[in-house]
């Protein structure tokens, strides 16, 4: 998926009229987290679960875009701290910071899951559409302005010297070796 479809599949996402829920039962680091935090409600299997945004820290700016879902997700302020520093926070943190809203058992996580989604029966639908909709209008009208924000810097961020230094130096944390690009001097 191209990074354009992967915003408006993201966007698109957050936007279902129908109940959402995540059902985690891993870390969720980077997109795993922005694609849970898309949902309506979010269970996490308990155990060392970890949860991180790392892309600033590695040199990757946070699309605009993203920063908005987040936002909507987990309120301004944790949503500022998960996305600009890169800590890897485990269960309890994410459960204050509301990252999760609930932890079960592991053996009870999708059956958990399915009945949060149940809670809204079918002919309800579109009372949940119409209040989810309102619920995230301001959301959904910033997105325009991170659209154009994205359009308008994210490329420029993303090979931005420092940020190529940085990713290079994680690629070297990581892997153990050398890259395979030429950094910039």
């Amino acid at each position: 998926m191209t990074g354009a479809a992967r915003l408006s599949a993201d966007v698109a996402g957050i936007a279902y009229p129908r109940p959402t829920v995540a059902a985690i039962n891993g870390h969720a680091c980077a997109g795993g987290l922005i694609t849970a935090l898309n949902c309506d409600h979010r269970i996490a299997a308990e155990g060392d679960l970890q949860f991180s945004l790392n892309e600033v820290p590695i040199g990757i700016p946070m699309p605009a875009v993203y920063c908005e879902i987040i936002k909507h997700a987990i309120g301004p302020g944790a949503a500022s701290e998960l996305t600009l520093f890169g800590q890897i926070h485990d269960l309890a943190a994410a459960a204050r910071m509301g990252i999760v809203h609930q932890t079960v058992a592991p053996d009870k996580l999708l059956d958990d899951a399915v009945s949060w989604a149940a809670l809204v029966p079918p002919e309800c639908h579109a009372a949940y559409a119409f209040s989810k909709r309102a619920l995230q209008a301001t959301t959904m009208a910033a997105f325009d302005s991170a659209a154009r924000l994205d359009r308008d810097w994210l490329s420029r961020t993303m090979s931005d010297p420092g940020s190529l230094r940085a990713q290079a130096r994680r690629y070297r944390e990581l892997k153990g070796k050398e890259i395979t690009w030429t950094p910039p001097d």
